[in-house]
Order: C-alpha cells, then sequence, then structure tokens
C-alpha cells in the first residue's frame, strides 16, 4: 500500500520541488498537495483522517504551519501521524516552537532531495514501527483485562509488576462441582466435549460474579474461587457474595437441563469474610491470587459443606443475618491453625425482604439496608 503524504505550501514552487523529489524516489508514495493550512484541513477531512505524513512549511498566509500542526494534533485520529516542519527558522528557540506545537522533525529550507528522502523514510518507518507497537500494546491490554483485576492489568503494562496490597474487610467464596468427576470419567475419550461443559458452567458463575462486582480469581480442576471486596473495597461485599452464593446454587439446578441425563452436577460452597493479601505472582506465567487464614477459612467450608446449600462462616453470619434466613449448624468444623469454628447454612434471603417467593431476588427494603451499611 502507498503511504499517504500531504505537502503543505503557499509556494507553488516548493509544492513541485517536494512533490517531485519524492516522486523520484524509489519508493511508490501518494502525494497530495494545498497550499494553506485550511486547505491541508479540508484535504484530511476528504481523506477520513487517512494520512501517513504531513510535510509542512512554517510562515503561510491564514493559517501558518504551527497552528496547522496544532489543529492536527488535536485530532484523535491523526495523532500518531508525524509532521515534518519545512523551514528556514532553525535556530534553538525557534525549533523548539516547533517541537512544542507537535512537530516530529524539521527539514531545512532551501531543500535538499537528499535529506528530504531520508527525513520522508526514517519518520514514515518511525511511525510503522510506533503503529505495531500500538497494536500489540492494544492486543496485550486487551488480553491482560480478561485476566486481572483493571487496576492489577493496568499497573502490570506500566512497570510489568503489580503491587501486593492487604485488604482488610472481604468475603471468600469457594464452590467445587460435586458430579464433574463422574462425567470427566464418561467422557475421558471426548475431552473436548468435556472441557465445553465445564467452562459453561463457570461461564454461568461468571456471569453472576460480574453481576454482583465479585472478582473471580481463578478455577482449579472442577474449582471455582472468587472474592468480593477486592481489588475495589466496598462496604456491601459480604451481602454481595452470599447474593452471588444463592444465585449460583440457582443457577446449577438450571443448568442440570441444559446436561446430559447421565450428569448430575451440585456445587457444594462455603464464604468466609476476612482479611487477606491480593497480588500478583509468578515471573514468566502472571496469576493474580490470594493469601491468609481467610482464604484457608473459606476453602474449609467448602470442603465441609453439603451440595446445594451456601455454607458460611459465623463472621459472616452476624453481617449478614439480618438478611437472610440462616440455619444454625449443630457439629463444629475444625479449620487449620483456626480451630473449631461454628458455621451457619444460608436457605434464601428473608420473606419481608424478598421480592420473589424462592428468596433470590432482594426488594426495594433489602437495597436500602444494604445502602445503609
Amino acid at each position: 500500500m502507498k503511504a499517504k503524504i500531504l505537502v503543505v505550501d503557499d509556494e507553488g514552487i516548493n509544492l513541485d520541488i517536494v512533490s517531485n523529489y519524492l516522486m523520484a524516489d524509489d519508493e511508490e508514495y501518494e502525494i497530495l498537495l494545498a497550499s494553506d493550512g485550511e486547505e491541508a484541513l479540508e484535504i484530511i477531512e476528504e481523506e477520513n483522517g487517512n494520512i501517513d505524513l504531513v510535510l509542512t512549511d512554517w510562515n503561510m498566509p491564514v493559517m501558518d504551519g504551527i497552528e496547522l500542526i496544532k489543529r492536527i494534533k488535536a485530532d484523535e485520529r491523526l495523532k500518531h501521524v508525524p509532521i515534518l516542519m519545512q523551514t528556514a527558522n532553525t535556530t534553538p528557540a525557534e525549533l523548539k516552537i516547533a517541537f512544542d506545537a507537535g512537530a516530529s522533525d524539521y527539514i531545512r529550507k532551501p531543500i535538499e532531495s537528499v535529506e528530504l528522502i531520508a527525513r520522508t523514510k526514517a519518520a514514515l518507518a518511525l511511525n510503522l514501527e510506533k503503529r505495531k507497537t500500538e497494536i500489540l500494546l492494544k492486543k496485550n491490554k486487551a488480553l491482560l483485562h480478561k485476566i486481572f483485576p483493571e487496576e492489577v492489568a493496568e499497573e502490570l503494562m506500566e512497570r510489568n509488576d503489580a503491587t501486593p496490597k492487604h485488604f482488610k474487610s472481604t468475603s471468600i467464596l469457594f464452590a467445587d462441582v460435586k458430579g464433574f468427576s463422574n462425567t470427566a470419567r464418561r467422557l475421558k475419550d471426548d475431552p473436548a466435549k468435556l472441557v465445553k461443559k465445564l467452562d459453561q458452567c463457570f461461564d454461568e458463575l461468571d456471569d453472576i460474579s460480574t453481576k454482583y462486582d465479585i472478582e473471580r480469581i481463578k478455577t482449579i480442576g472442577d474449582c471455582y474461587m472468587a472474592v468480593a471486596g477486592i481489588p475495589k473495597e466496598t462496604r456491601t461485599h459480604c451481602v454481595d457474595l452470599v447474593l452471588a452464593g444463592l444465585e449460583m446454587q440457582a443457577c446449577m439446578f438450571k443448568l442440570q437441563e441444559k446436561l446430559d441425563k447421565e450428569d448430575t452436577w451440585e456445587l457444594r460452597m462455603g464464604i468466609h469474610t476476612g482479611d487477606l493479601v491480593a497480588g500478583v505472582i509468578g515471573n514468566i506465567k502472571f496469576a493474580y491470587d490470594v493469601w491468609g487464614d481467610s482464604v484457608n477459612l473459606a476453602a474449609r467450608l467448602e470442603s465441609t459443606g453439603e451440595v446445594g446449600k451456601v455454607h458460611i462462616s459465623e463472621d459472616l453470619y452476624e453481617k449478614v443475618k439480618d438478611f437472610f434466613e440462616c440455619e444454625k449448624r449443630p457439629e463444629l468444623i475444625e479449620a487449620k491453625n483456626i480451630g473449631k469454628v461454628q458455621s451457619y447454612f444460608v436457605h434464601r434471603i428473608k420473606p419481608e425482604l424478598s421480592e420473589d417467593v424462592l428468596g433470590l431476588i432482594p426488594n426495594a427494603e433489602f437495597e436500602q439496608m444494604k445502602k445503609a451499611l
């Protein structure tokens, strides 16, 4: 594809000289000519901003080169376009004015063919590499935003690292897909179908997490882990995660309709609230992860829970008991490094705070109470 070069000069002889020099080069260029800044802007609009390089004179009537450069750089479509100033004004102070306005380089007048061609090729090559880099960065950025929270992705883009952070109050969920192991044995000769089924399940859980501003941390086999209150700290993370847990359990019942008759999938779930440390681990393969006793207790609540139920710690119960109907578990559970812990099962939103019969949808009074947290 030909590079499109816009040459701007109020003197026809200079336009002829520059265009002839460029046309004589081995490279093929599409040359557009303008006699002043306003005409140049009109041409840019006609070309829908598709310009690869601008060569402009400084001293012109109607609109001079400095004003033209400023107008070009103010256009989002043209910020990447290199601009070479053709000028006899080459004192340091004068060049500073041009560079401050947005000029990429300058060509001294009277113009010589060798210098014009060299600086033109350099500007076009540099711009091409810059565009490739920008495209690559955008792709990398899009990929990072799919893998990491937005704040963490931005930090990784800026300095290839992310600072670990201590969060004083969060809520952590672990959920295990019971019945998946049987499906895995049945479909061991069809791994693509197996992974597609699990992916379908986790997509449903991801949609619910997104709805409640919950950060999915990772999946480990058929286990799903998510945290509310990071990286953006919130006052309502406890309530939000329990709501999400109830909806996830309801979602699994609906998912049965999409599974094969031989498959029965249910969620065993544990949720705890407390502090943790979150950060990026790894030098080659990055992973955003969380650590702390709160994480370990949430995992223990999941492993000692019952399928189809939302199993929560006593700490979490104390924070959400005004919103949900809960059942105290008669036996204590043993948690490593913590000891015996009381836990509860959450059945539903309290009837007076629920919009629906099943107790999954909060009503206006529920939302008002949540705002007051």
